[in-house]
């Protein structure tokens, strides 16, 4: 009776460590997946929820733009939209829309 006693409580046990490392795992690849996305900004697609990212670097020209000009332009206003640039990067994106060709002026 201890004996399967003893074999009951420590399969819970396994099974309990079992889950948690699970868990913990998941938020440590949701954690990693997260900072990855902010240390490699270029990684990210300009489509995706967080495109913005990359504007500073794009703007700086260590990120390319995208190559169709139609896809350039979009991404440009969405960096206009939603970056948080400074004054001198937002000026570069402002005459970097201004030269694309069917982009138009800010």
């Amino acid at each position: 009776m201890k004996t399967r006693r003893l074999i009951v409580v420590g399969g819970l046990a396994l099974v309990t460590l079992a889950v948690a490392a699970s868990v913990h795992l998941s938020l440590v690849g949701t954690l990693f997946a997260f900072a990855s996305r902010a240390f490699f900004p270029q990684d990210v697609s300009w489509d995706a929820k967080d495109g913005w990212s990359k504007c500073e670097g794009a703007v700086a020209g260590s990120i390319a733009w995208p190559s169709d000009p139609t896809q350039a332009c979009a991404a440009m206003r969405m960096c206009q939209d939603e970056a948080a640039l400074d004054r001198r990067r937002r000026a570069t994106l402002d005459w970097a829309i201004r030269r694309l060709p069917a982009c138009g002026g800010p």
